[in-house]
């Protein structure tokens, strides 16, 4: 599966612009992980259908990590959102923690990246995803405390907040240990 991600660029890794995601493979600052397994075609159909992700993990000056939970029955996780066609990785994190949860971001650097590889047991196809997982902190001296909590609804999340912990029942995304450890 090729990327269909038009700039990768980034912001907090040492200016240099990321055209390919493996590129990141032997960076020292950067965690790249990978899985490869088999599968049958319907698997490998599903997982040509997703987009990739990015995850973000917003920590604050104390080192706290922001984690939120998007209705009453969703877990608590660290941002996510998937990366639309054209989208760069960068711009799919903003669009993760500016507007689906409220709070201005700048993006520190990539922490790691996850990339999922599925193929035919003959190895005649293969199909990948990733996970790109960015390190962030407030802008402009803004904080989650500063944000209002909508009531539960589609327009916003039921709940934001800073976690010096992971909360046994939080959802794990990809990286999210990378922030708690």
């Amino acid at each position: 599966m090729t990327s269909n991600h038009s700039d990768t660029s980034t912001e907090g890794t040492a200016g240099e612009p990321i055209a390919d995601l493996e590129t990141l493979r032997h960076r020292d600052d950067v965690a790249f992980h990978e899985e490869t397994d088999t599968a049958d075609p319907e698997a490998l159909d599903e997982l040509a259908a997703l987009d990739d992700l990015v995850v973000v993990g917003v920590t604050n000056e104390q080192g706290s990590v922001l984690l939120r939970r998007l209705t009453a029955d969703c877990a608590w996780k660290l941002p996510l959102v998937d990366v639309q066609s054209g989208e760069s990785y960068a711009d799919a994190a903003r669009r993760a923690v500016e507007t689906v949860v409220g709070l201005e971001i700048t993006l520190d650097a990539i922490a790691g990246v996850w990339r999922f590889e599925l193929q035919l047991e003959n190895g005649d196809r293969t199909e990948t995803r990733h996970f790109v997982v960015f390190g962030a902190t407030p802008a402009n001296g803004t904080d989650v405390a500063d944000l209002a909590a909508p009531d539960a609804d589609e327009d916003g999340p039921v709940g934001v907040g800073w976690f010096d912990d992971l909360p046994d029942d939080a959802e794990e995304a990809p990286g999210t240990r990378l922030f708690f450890e």
